[in-house]
């Protein structure tokens, strides 16, 4: 029996394998090249016995600069490509602070605006703070794909939310505020159950709703209850 699902798994990891278009095992190839580099440099730098010597390697981390090039030329030529909406998602992940990366994101605010395949991507955008609220506009106008509507919402509302938070003006907080409100009342309301990575994106709004409307100054504050230590019941209001 057990060799019978070794096979089966055997056959199933070969046919996925010639699935995968020459594009795509070219894009995960140049993924897996510096995610590789970067894992035997860590390794180094794990069984370095001196401060010296693991300062040495922790010097020569390998830089996503060539890999971000190779990603991008695939990108350029491969522009109608379904499966190049991978390399796109990558360089806005993971090569954020390089050229190409910051290219990447114009080109989900463009020719990618109306892909399916670029959820991941669009929500990581909520790192990237206000310079990403037009292309996330568009994509929530122009993208058809609820997984991809849902996380360029989510997104918009968590920058909007980081700018409230952090807002010391009352005006710019409380429009920062009914902004990241606005976005997150929408997911709920049409994409409760969208999920990105194995996650509800509701589950994150949650948080951040209970907070904006229960935890800030002049707010009244949540009901709880719990027992004493006699065991009588206590509300937070008695």
């Amino acid at each position: 029996m057990k060799q019978l699902i070794l096979l089966l798994l055997s056959v199933v990891s070969l046919l996925a394998q010639e699935a995968a278009s020459p594009l795509t095992s070219e894009i995960r190839s140049i993924i897996d090249a510096y995610e590789n580099s970067v894992r035997a440099n860590t390794q180094k730098i794990i069984a370095a016995t001196t401060e010296e010597e693991k300062n040495k390697y922790r010097m020569s981390i390998p830089s996503a600069g060539p890999a971000a090039t190779k990603m991008m030329q695939l990108v350029q030529t491969n522009l109608d490509h379904l499966d190049v909406v991978r390399a796109v998602s990558w360089l806005v992940t993971g090569a954020a602070n390089f050229p190409e990366g910051q290219e990447a994101l114009k080109m989900l605010g463009t020719t990618f605006t109306e892909r399916q395949g670029i959820a991941e991507a669009v929500k990581q955008l909520e790192y990237h703070g206000l310079p990403a609220e037009p292309v996330l506009n568009t994509v929530i106008q122009k993208n058809n794909h609820r997984e991809e509507k849902a996380a360029a919402l989510y997104a918009l509302g968590a920058i909007h939310f980081k700018n409230f938070d952090a807002s010391a003006d009352r005006v710019s907080g409380e429009a920062s505020k009914n902004k990241a409100l606005d976005c997150f009342q929408q997911l709920n309301a049409e994409y409760a159950d969208v999920t990105i990575q194995g996650f509800k994106l509701s589950d994150f709004t949650a948080k951040m709703l209970f907070e904006m409307t229960n935890l800030q100054v002049g707010c009244g504050a949540p009901e709880i209850e719990g027992k004493d230590a006699d065991g009588v019941s206590l509300k937070l209001s008695d």
